[in-house]
């Protein structure tokens, strides 16, 4: 039986360390990477604009969580939807569509886990370097690029992303994610709801 290798060198980040890069209109900071954690786990800390919506999708490799450190989101996983507010947690295993949108109210500051890791990669590849700890201007979602790269990172994303061109202007409500489950391309054997 091969032995499970474990981190052992303990680290700590202040507020305004860890690589920060800006990915569509937001600002993720790298805390935790699979090289600091011998590919066990990733921890990302984002800060979202209002109204920002990340359309439903799947991940095929990890499991992911979130914990809203301030703001609230609206998120969509599987057929439950929850309105997490500062302090609230979120669960959302592998293989089960999600997606949320931040409340139209203010900005959203939260933690995101993935384990095992890999998702960090992706958002270093088809994000940028932050060139300040700030929100970036606003942009469109580059949409031929984001599919291009969903199965080198084992995700799907759905067929409504096309129609999406960056963030919401429809924040109340949480339209958009619910309406993106439509036309989602599941594999066979995997679920849209939660397990039993």
């Amino acid at each position: 039986m091969e032995k499970t290798k474990v981190a052992k060198t303990p680290f700590a980040l202040s507020k305004d360390e860890g690589k920060a890069i800006w990915f569509v209109d937001g600002l993720i900071t790298v805390k935790a990477s699979g090289e600091d954690t011998d590919n066990r786990w990733t921890v990302l800390e984002y800060l979202l604009p209002p109204g920002q919506l990340t359309p439903a999708h799947i991940h095929h490799a990890e499991d992911e969580a979130w914990y809203i450190l301030e703001g609230a989101v609206h998120f969509r996983c599987g057929d439950r939807a929850f309105k997490a507010i500062a302090g609230s947690f979120v669960f959302g295993p592998k293989d089960v569509v999600h997606g949320f949108q931040v409340d139209g109210s203010g900005a959203a500051r939260m933690l995101v886990f993935a384990s095992p890791t890999g998702f960090e990669k992706f958002v270093e590849e088809f994000g940028e370097p932050a060139k300040e700890r700030a929100l970036p201007e606003p942009r469109p979602l580059d949409i031929p690029r984001l599919l291009s790269l969903a199965e080198k990172y084992h995700f799907e994303v759905s067929a409504c992303i096309r129609a999406q061109q960056g963030r919401s202007t429809t924040p109340s409500g949480f339209e958009p994610p619910i309406s993106a489950l439509t036309g989602l391309r599941v594999r066979p054997g995997y679920t849209t709801g939660p397990r039993d």
